[in-house]
């Protein structure tokens, strides 16, 4: 099969088959096929405020939740900081498996973002991750395993963190037309699109012997044969103020659940942190990655 330059080589992604999830009895394999598109958000190759809290945001895109949940996403990331001429990686491999996504209740567009607070000092950072999705395989007489070879997205970001040049963190503006066409290409010029893909799966099959009820879903994603890849479309990823609003509120509620809260991050008084956590769903101190989903009438919090 063809694959782009940046769709290439084997995945180096352990233990991200094992995927919550509550769904039996898929009706049939031709009910669920479609495309997921997904795409890096932020951060874009600019110049950013230091900041006590600094999201990576990932979108998703699908037609049908069965769909993302059939081909087990995965982010890998690394990022590299430096400053006074000094490099050294300040973030190691963080292995996302979306594990406690519920895609069912989404409505066709998912964001997973993961809050840092290393960011708060003026340094220029380079970052390369990896979004990573399975295959399932079969054979005439049942259900093979995962197919990993040639399954993912990877691509490098670079950035700068500056008090004199830089600008506030701003997720709304960075799915405006203008931040995605700089960041992906556009679709309507000759090159590729970069820093992000579309996947087509073309059925989703019954696999039981392939997880634990208990640990996994019963059925797996097919990739189509002939064409596994399609053009993605991340500019139509578009978020909303409420959205970045329930980022951050969820990001301050996991920064304030530390015992030594970071500096710059200001925390509910005392007597209103009880229902200020509540209302936001907040995330756990040990959490590593976040993410919410648009829904019909709102924001909805998936805790990993």
């Amino acid at each position: 099969m063809h694959v782009p330059a940046s769709v290439k080589g084997p995945l180096l992604l352990a233990g991200t088959c094992l995927m919550a999830s509550s769904h039996r009895g898929l009706a049939s394999a031709a009910e669920h096929f479609g495309k997921v598109d997904m795409s890096l958000v932020f951060p874009q190759n600019e110049t950013y405020q230091p900041t006590a809290l600094f999201p990576i945001v990932f979108a998703f895109q699908f037609e049908d939740p069965k769909l993302p949940e059939s081909i087990i996403p995965s982010i890998t990331l690394n990022g590299w900081k430096t400053k006074d001429n000094k490099t050294e990686m300040e973030i190691s491999t963080v292995v996302d498996g979306m594990r406690w996504v519920d895609w069912g209740n989404s409505s066709g567009l998912h964001w997973q973002y993961r809050p840092f607070t290393r960011f708060n000092d003026e340094a220029s950072w380079f970052f390369r991750y990896v979004v990573a999705w399975s295959n399932c395989s079969t054979n005439e007489t049942s259900t093979g395993g995962i197919q990993d070879s040639d399954n993912f997205l990877r691509g490098v970001i670079t950035f700068n963190i500056s008090k004199a040049d830089g600008k506030p963190v701003d997720l709304v503006g960075a799915t405006s037309e203008e931040s995605c066409e700089a960041l992906h290409g556009s679709s309507s010029s000759s090159g590729e699109i970069q820093h992000a893909v579309s996947v087509n799966v073309a059925s989703v099959i019954d696999a039981p012997q392939l997880w634990a009820p208990e640990v996994g879903p019963d059925f797996c994603g097919q990739l189509d044969e002939s064409a596994p890849l399609g053009n993605p479309s991340p500019c139509q990823a578009r978020m909303d103020r409420a959205a970045e609003e329930s980022i951050q509120a969820s990001m301050t509620s996991w920064a304030c659940s530390f015992r030594d809260v970071p500096d710059g991050i200001e925390c509910p008084a005392k007597d209103e942190e009880g229902s200020a956590l509540s209302s936001m769903n907040a995330v756990a101190g040990a959490v590593l990655w976040s993410s919410i989903a648009t829904v019909l009438g709102g924001i909805v919090f998936h805790v990993l």
